[in-house]
């Protein structure tokens, strides 16, 4: 578990520092609020653990959430792209993810490409934009063919 923790506060660390923002570096916010999910999310070919949900930000808000997903597909490595779709939403609006995770262009950079070997984990943390105060609702598709139903998990993102 350690192990685990202190991996995805270096991935945070070394993630949050190839990005730029217009409303200054997110790095150098500290989080007003950091939301936690226990349960996984178990699909057929992997399974899904939200680690945090860090809201920051003064004038515009972000989130970074932050999970780690285990192959179980049980035919070698693949990358969460090819597994999963991911889509983060307030209200009916989908989130725009700000560091460009999603472009085939960073695959050199974007942890949602990296290899992961069977039974293994990856840590991926990507960053959204907020639109308001609404709850925040994460939905993971499969891009599988075991006919699975998407599950989302949701987060109170007002602040105290």
């Amino acid at each position: 578990m350690l192990k685990k923790i202190i991996g995805v506060m270096i991935v945070l660390f070394l993630f949050t520092g190839c990005v730029n923002y217009s409303d200054g570096d997110p790095a150098d916010l500290e989080p007003t609020m950091v939301a936690l999910h226990e349960d996984p999310l178990t699909f057929g070919e992997f399974t899904i653990l939200i680690n945090f949900i860090g809201i920051y930000g003064d004038s515009t808000n972000y989130a970074d959430v932050s999970f780690t997903w285990t192959n179980q597909a049980g035919d070698g490595v693949k990358k969460f792209i090819s597994m999963s779709q991911m889509d983060v939403y307030q209200g009916e609006k989908m989130l725009d993810e700000k560091t460009n995770a999603f472009d085939v262009n960073n695959q050199d950079m974007s942890m949602i490409f990296f290899d992961n070997s069977e039974n293994e984990e990856v840590n991926v943390i990507l960053t959204y934009e907020l639109k308001s105060t609404e709850e925040l609702r994460i939905v993971f598709t499969p891009l599988n063919e075991l006919a699975e139903d998407p599950q989302e998990v949701e987060f109170d993102i007002k602040k105290n």
